[in-house]
């Protein structure tokens, strides 16, 4: 599992810059810093569609907020799909032991990523 630094700080008004060059998909999934301003990009050049899935780890997720459900956020179109996923606020998708939200793909071949953090500034 790789931890993905955040790649754009974007206001809202000034948006995202997409011309910045992805990562590679982890096969053993990817983890990502929580955040009410975080959001995913998942792109996928793969024949299959990408099934995006995370885990909810929120206070009313199990006893004293310790229990990961997975929680599929949504799928991505075969070959050309470019999806946006997120924000995901640390109480409900932070993991218990390192803070951070850890994301699964169905495919990953020639599936690429990124972490975006957009602000109100």
């Amino acid at each position: 599992m790789a931890t993905l630094n955040v790649l754009d700080n974007a206001d809202r008004a000034a948006g995202l810059d997409l011309t910045i060059a992805l990562s590679a998909a982890s096969a053993g999934g990817d983890a990502v810093p929580a955040g009410n301003d975080v959001y995913l990009r998942v792109k996928n050049g793969n024949a299959a569609v990408c099934t995006v899935t995370v885990m909810a780890a929120g206070a009313n997720s199990g006893p004293n907020g310790t229990f990961l459900a997975p929680l599929a956020l949504g799928s991505v179109p075969a070959t050309t799909g470019d999806r946006v996923f997120g924000p995901f606020p640390a109480s409900t998708f932070a993991d218990p032991s390192d803070g951070l939200v850890h994301i699964s793909y169905s495919v990953t071949t020639t599936v690429t990523v990124g972490v975006y953090r957009l602000t109100n500034a």
